[in-house]
């Protein structure tokens, strides 16, 4: 992380300042033209957990340094150069990026993602880091059939298959790994 990121978070968790909307709520515009600048063309570092840096989009800066570490150290030790792995539900990409890097260029990650938005922005991610040679990125849900679902999209990180089809929003394509894998190991 930046240190201009790290300086404005601590300033803006600061107890003296935290009930101070209107001042933030005033300071926000100009401090995100700084971030779009300091990220420019490059992205914003983060190294997820201490172990694995990648780049992300400025509009992703809320997305910690500090991610699901006990799965994250689990994943990674399974990993190895030359594998095939699937990341289901990949949101905006955090596994897929750091997966494809542990795979290397003999490897492949077979990312699944069903949210328009968050699909954008994985594509996005895996341009940004470099790894496209080895991500698949797929735009559908994975499940028992490869049919539709109800879908309830545009939840960022929340987005899901609507199970009982309320509150849907939309459908999406379902598919099944045996469909995706059928000649692959």
């Amino acid at each position: 992380m930046y240190l201009l990121e790290k300086c404005c978070i601590s300033l803006r968790h600061n107890h003296l300042l935290e009930r101070k909307n209107w001042l933030w709520d005033y300071i926000r515009p100009s401090y995100e033209k700084v971030i779009r600048w300091v990220a420019g063309a490059k992205g914003l570092q983060r190294i997820i957990n201490g172990t694995d840096p990648i780049r992300i989009l400025p509009q992703f800066r809320s997305i910690p340094e500090t991610y699901e570490p006990q799965v994250w150290k689990r994943l990674m030790a399974e990993v190895r150069a030359g594998d095939i792995v699937a990341d289901i539900g990949s949101f905006v990409g955090l596994y897929t990026l750091t997966l494809a890097k542990r795979v290397g260029p003999n490897g492949k990650v077979v990312s699944f993602e069903p949210d328009p938005e968050n699909f954008v922005a994985l594509q996005a991610h895996v341009k940004l880091n470099n790894v496209s040679d080895r991500v698949e990125l797929i735009q559908a849900a994975v499940g028992l059939d490869g049919e539709w679902v109800a879908f309830e999209g545009g939840r960022h990180s929340e987005s899901r298959v609507a199970m009982n089809g309320n509150g849907q929003t939309g459908r999406t394509q379902l598919v099944t790994l045996d469909q995706i894998f059928v000649k692959r190991r």
